[in-house]
């Protein structure tokens, strides 16, 4: 049975997570008052005394996830659920508008046929009517979705196309999300009235048929959009997607655009409001492709966060990142799918150097990049940083003698090395050294030490070492060797990525999805 990926693993926030952040905006009073309520209750016959507006908050804090509908679950879903436990609670759910303006809908042929996989229209036209039925019951409230859609029999493309287009438009969106087999479904001219109001939007045309969209020039109402994914396959005609789209308001970006390479910089600088990008050039421009001219300057002047997600580094990322003008940037991350050359360094430095963020750049995250010296020399440029995670990526014996003296990193608080070919001693050494010299200097003390798969096992007496750095100088540190896993895309030990949680710096990890992602990898 074929798997599908979620259409919400595309984040605005975090190009390997989800797209649509949906803050609930519940009324915490209330819920707080109804579960002191409860509690205070000798047995659960409390809860019934609560009027049916508290209860239908709660139910909406119980329901947090959105509604599914697929042609494999069937009706077993939370709000249904509910629904059936006594009358009470059915008028209850019934009449809550907000547990229903949630929805992720799939449309895709669950049943093995002569045609594999593909949609047919009974198979859409049955899914269309359970999501008209579920979204009924939100009356009124703005709609947000999550939509897939599989390819289809080519001999009903125009008919599937034309019954998504008539259920977009007969809806108001806060949120939307299309990931779709079927392009033209992304014409967004067709239900342009559905979207005055959407402020989060992504649209995902997926191979092989990306090539094959074609967007109106004529600017599209999205009057509040304000975060933007953007994952499809262009040729000449991009120009229309510049002036379709509201560029300059948005705050949030994630960029994937394939094929030809001169329209990610013209979008991007019309950009001048980011505060979060994800910008991934893709693997149909990776190799030999080029700019046919000489880029100009990309100024971001808000910029805060910037992620370069690619599956190599090539001249074309290198290009864009050499071009961009952050100077308020304060978070960095690089990843790479497969072992990159230290050519990202050498655009890194010139992006630095132009943008003058030393004294604002406080993270840096990089996974897949060779070249020791390129790093150390990178590093130097970087003197605010306070957190630094390297997956896969070569550090020299040369970087962790500069980091223990304070020479490189002299504010670096929290250090992660995962798979990067540093002996548990090396690392303790390094530690050690910092936090000496912390005391009587004017470097910052690390609190936070990872070692994350090392090249050789960790012995009783590094662990013993460990112990005695802990109880000595109150830092927290982390060895493991090969024979012990870990997933890194699992836990990014610092937070702050999320526009909510940027003054956290006390948590140690923070759950990250696996990207197809967003940026994902």
């Amino acid at each position: 049975m074929k798997q599908h990926t979620a259409p919400h693993s595309y984040h605005l926030r975090n190009p390997q997570h989800t797209v649509l952040h949906r803050p609930r905006n519940l009324p915490a009073s209330n819920v707080k008052h109804a579960v002191d309520a409860i509690h205070a209750s000798s047995d659960f016959r409390g809860f019934y005394k609560l009027p049916p507006e508290v209860v239908g908050h709660i139910f909406i804090f119980a329901c947090s996830n959105p509604g599914f509908l697929s042609p494999r679950n069937g009706d077993l879903e939370q709000r249904l659920t509910l629904q059936l436990v006594c009358q009470k609670w059915g008028q209850i759910v019934t009449t809550t508008s907000r547990l229903w303006n949630v929805l992720d809908l799939k449309i895709y042929n669950e049943q093995d046929s002569q045609d594999g996989s593909l949609v047919s229209l009974t198979v859409a036209d049955s899914m269309l009517r359970r999501a008209k039925s579920w979204l009924h019951r939100a009356k009124g409230c703005p709609i947000v979705l999550d939509l897939l859609v599989d390819p289809c029999i080519e001999a009903e493309t125009v008919e599937l196309r034309g019954r998504i287009f008539d259920f977009l438009s007969a809806y108001k969106f806060e949120e939307l999300s299309i990931v779709t087999f079927v392009p033209s479904i992304l014409d967004l001219n067709k239900y342009a009235e559905s979207l005055h109001h959407v402020r989060r939007l992504s649209l995902k045309a997926s191979s092989p048929f990306s090539r094959q969209i074609r967007l109106h020039p004529d600017p599209l109402p999205l009057h509040a959009l304000t975060h933007f994914l953007l994952d499809v396959e262009l040729d000449h005609s991009y120009t229309n997607l510049v002036s379709a789209f509201p560029w300059r308001q948005l705050y949030g970006l994630i960029l994937t655009i394939k094929g030809h390479p001169d329209s990610a910089p013209i979008i991007l600088r019309q950009c001048t409001s980011l505060v979060d990008c994800t910008i991934s050039t893709g693997g149909a421009m990776q190799g030999s492709t080029t700019f046919t001219t000489r880029l100009d300057d990309i100024n971001f002047p808000c910029l805060q966060r910037l992620i370069i997600d690619n599956h190599v580094i090539g001249p074309v990322a290198n290009a864009i990142v050499q071009s961009i003008v952050a100077p308020k940037l304060e978070s960095l991350k690089i990843f790479c799918m497969y072992r990159s050359s230290a050519s990202i360094y050498n655009a890194v430095e010139t992006m630095a150097k132009r943008s003058g963020f030393q004294d604002s750049l406080r993270r840096l995250v990089l996974r897949n990049l060779r070249g020791a010296a390129s790093l150390g020399k990178m590093l130097k440029l970087m003197p605010s940083l306070s957190a630094l995670q390297l997956c896969r990526t070569t550090v020299s014996e040369e970087t962790l003698r500069l980091l223990s003296d304070g020479s490189l990193g002299p504010r670096l608080e929290r250090v992660r090395f995962s798979e990067c070919c540093i002996k548990p001693d090396a690392l303790l050494d390094t530690v050690q050294k910092r936090l000496t010299k912390a005391r009587t200097g004017d470097i910052t003390s690390f609190t936070h030490v990872s070692l994350i798969r090392s090249i050789s096992p960790v012995t009783d007496e590094q662990q013993e070492r460990v112990t005695y750095l802990q109880e000595e100088y109150g830092v927290e540190v982390t060895l493991s060797g090969l024979d012990m896993g870990s997933s890194e895309r699992s836990n990014d030990f610092f937070s702050g990525d999320n526009e909510d949680e940027d003054e956290d710096e006390e948590a140690d990890v923070v759950s990250e999805d696996d990207s197809d992602s967003s940026m994902e990898e």
